[in-house]
């Protein structure tokens, strides 16, 4: 083979390959840049998400403040406002705790002397005492003024501040006066037929301290041979007291429950339409 024809062959291999390998390095390096432009776009765009992201978290956070801000100023308030209201039916239930005990002591401090004297003397010997000469000026002071005593208006206020005070504090001030009027009533009637009947012994009274008292009280006031209007008083300011104790501590149930007290209610007002519809309450014009 001629040597030109050798020289051409090889210019045109090492042609090829330089062309070969110049595609090759040409085809790499715009691979090279067509992926560093990829990767710096999508850096830049990478970029301006994180900080859309971080602009949208920045204005969350601060519309959260902004909202737990309002959100304790309305707590704030509302707690502001509800412990005035409490504070303020706290004070109202105070007042009418003590309106309501000094309606009571005033009770116990009327009791006319008779009753208190009789309380002391067993049944089957007080209608000797009508007839007494020393005992006749204590009972010529028991009459109707006397009774009407016990509805003053220290009792009447007891009555207005009642949605203040408890059912159970009601209800025991509400029956103690009702029995302290209806044993005026009886003592009265005594007065004027000339024979008291044992109020102990009264159907409606022990049904309604039946309810007040508890077994062993009910059974301990019904063995009493004197004293017994002494220990009703006495039992009826203890559960009182009780109960006064208990709200005013926040205690929302106590001895006295919703259903007993009802249960007093109720007796205590059929007893006082009895007492009242009774025709003994007109005395005799002197």
């Amino acid at each position: 083979m001629p040597e030109s024809i050798l020289t051409i062959l090889s210019s045109l291999t090492f042609s090829g390959i330089l062309t070969a390998l110049l595609l090759f390095l040409t085809r790499s390096w715009l691979s090279e840049r067509l992926k560093q432009s990829i990767e710096h776009e999508y850096a830049q765009k990478l970029e301006t998400y994180k900080h859309a992201l971080r602009a949208e978290h920045e204005i969350a956070i601060e519309r959260l403040r902004a909202s737990n801000a309002q959100e304790r100023a309305v707590q704030s308030t509302a707690t502001s406002s509800f412990a005035e209201s409490h504070r303020a039916a706290h004070e109202r239930r105070l007042a009418a705790i003590e309106i309501t005990w000094k309606a009571i002591f005033k009770l116990r401090s009327v009791i006319s002397p008779a009753l208190l004297i009789l309380d002391y003397i067993p049944s089957d010997k007080q209608g000797q005492l009508l007839t007494n000469s020393t005992m006749r000026e204590f009972f010529d002071k028991l009459s109707m003024k006397t009774l009407n005593e016990i509805f003053s208006e220290d009792g009447k206020e007891a009555d207005v501040r009642r949605p203040f005070v408890s059912e159970g504090i009601y209800s025991l001030w509400s029956a103690y006066r009702s029995l302290i009027a209806l044993i005026y009533v009886m003592t009265i009637a005594g007065k004027i037929e000339g024979k008291i009947d044992p109020w102990h012994q009264n159907l409606d009274i022990r049904k309604l301290l039946s309810e007040i008292m508890t077994t062993q009280e009910f059974e301990q006031f019904s063995q009493l041979i004197v004293g017994r209007l002494q220990f009703m008083s006495d039992t009826i300011d203890r559960k009182i007291l009780t109960q006064m104790r208990l709200m005013v501590s926040g205690e929302e149930s106590g001895a006295i429950g919703l259903e007993q007290a009802q249960k007093i209610s109720d007796i205590v007002t059929r007893l006082d339409q009895k007492r009242q519809a009774d025709s003994r309450l007109s005395e005799p014009a002197v």
